[in-house]
């Protein structure tokens, strides 16, 4: 018994996928969704680390620091994002919101961030927040639309799309 190979084939269509990754500055909209995104995923951890505490820790916490529940799940979100953001965009180039909206955040060379440069974007950010969040929106009128941490740290934040094509020209008849 003989297996069929390719070339003993009547009609063999070789397709060919073809990847192209195309990069362009991230929009403030993307940035935005991606940070959305990533604040979710901070409060539902936040949320997470009080559910276990016991309840005794939590009221001892909230009586000493002069502070109600919500300031104490806002306090953990914050200091969470203190390591989520440079271990994330450090290791991986993204957050889980930066990954889910295709963003990557480089250096402006293009290569890969450290975790001592992520942390100082983070530190960076924290600021804008503090002044009306008008570092995020130098971004707007930058060409490399860079927020004030990303200039001040020298790193970019990209837009990465990827695009598949099947090239089918390679169709060939053979007879018997």
């Amino acid at each position: 018994m003989q297996l069929a190979r390719p070339d003993n084939i009547t009609h063999q269509a070789r397709i060919e996928k073809h990847f192209t990754t195309e990069a362009y500055f991230s929009s403030f909209l993307r940035r935005a969704a991606a940070l959305i995104i990533d604040n979710i995923i901070l409060l539902f951890f936040a949320f997470s680390i009080a559910a276990i505490l016991p309840e005794d820790i939590i009221d001892s916490m909230i009586r000493e620091s002069d502070i109600n529940y919500a300031e104490l799940i806002t306090s953990i979100q914050w200091l969470a994002s203190l390591i989520y953001f440079p271990i994330m965009e450090s290791l991986f180039q993204a957050t889980f919101g930066k990954k889910a909206m295709g963003l990557k955040v480089l250096k402006s060379d293009g290569r890969r961030i450290s975790f001592l440069r992520a942390f100082s974007r983070i530190a960076v950010k924290q600021f804008s927040y503090f002044f009306l969040c008008i570092g995020f929106l130098i971004m707007l009128f930058t060409e490399k639309k860079q927020t004030l941490h990303d200039l001040i740290c020298s790193t970019i934040v990209i837009h990465e799309i990827q695009r598949m094509s099947i090239d089918t020209s390679y169709i060939t008849n053979h007879s018997n």
